[in-house]
């Protein structure tokens, strides 16, 4: 059996277009024709499609997450195509919109399966507490019926405490605006480098009391909302 009748086989036996479009497109480098090549054009074209995302009015939060997991999952498995510069720049545009789309959602208000979506797997530790562990910066949600009221972020050890320090601000920040779904600098300690001791200071984003805690300059604690410990 000639290399592009295998592809061929290949093809029919795919269930997702990718799949089809890679097999479609060897078997025309193996031999072309016009079944071969039509079969790429409309992989091709399914693929581009499924890379477009629109919001849908009254869609649950939930069911959108899901639909830009699935197109971020399709990125990632394009990855980049030097053969094709239009799909290799429609997936890097997708996984853009992906990205600001779930930066968007809030932890504050989310149920713990919007949660499960933005920040992966939970520990129950129970008393309506859920532990995202995310490397060396943990966030606790703190879960009153049901939904996200408050957001606890912290290093994950002691050794591990600064979440201000080059290791540590990315993530931090990141869990920060995640939390209210819009961009949010971690807060800057105000008492200047000559600070030892323990401290803590409030402000509000929009109606959400934040408070930091410091140890010096390290900013070793973050509390969104209604948060505890």
């Amino acid at each position: 059996m000639s290399f592009a009748l295998t592809q061929d086989q290949a093809f029919e036996g795919c269930a997702a277009d990718i799949c089809r479009l890679n097999a479609a497109r060897r078997a025309v480098s193996y031999a072309t024709s016009a079944v071969r090549e039509q079969r790429v054009n409309t992989a091709r074209r399914n693929v581009l499609a499924s890379l477009s995302y629109r919001p849908n009015q009254g869609e649950p939060v939930l069911e959108r997450l899901k639909r830009l997991r699935s197109i971020q999952a399709t990125v990632s498995e394009l990855g980049d195509r030097e053969e094709d510069n239009e799909l290799t720049a429609q997936a890097r545009a997708a996984n853009e919109t992906v990205r600001t789309e779930r930066e968007h959602v809030p932890l504050l208000g989310a149920d713990a399966a919007v949660l499960g979506e933005l920040l992966g797997v939970a520990t129950d530790l129970g008393a309506g507490i859920l532990k995202f562990e995310g490397g060396t910066v943990w966030l606790y949600a703190n879960m009153r019926n049901g939904k996200c009221v408050g957001t606890y972020i912290v290093g994950s050890s002691r050794e591990q405490r600064n979440l201000n320090d080059t290791v540590r601000s990315g993530i931090t920040a990141r869990l920060l605006s995640q939390s209210l779904g819009s961009e949010v600098p971690i807060p800057v300690q105000t008492g200047g480098s000559s600070m030892r001791k323990s401290m803590s200071a409030s402000s509000r984003i929009g109606n959400v009391l934040m408070v930091a805690r410091w140890n010096g300059t390290a900013l070793i604690e973050l509390r969104i909302g209604e948060a505890r410990p």
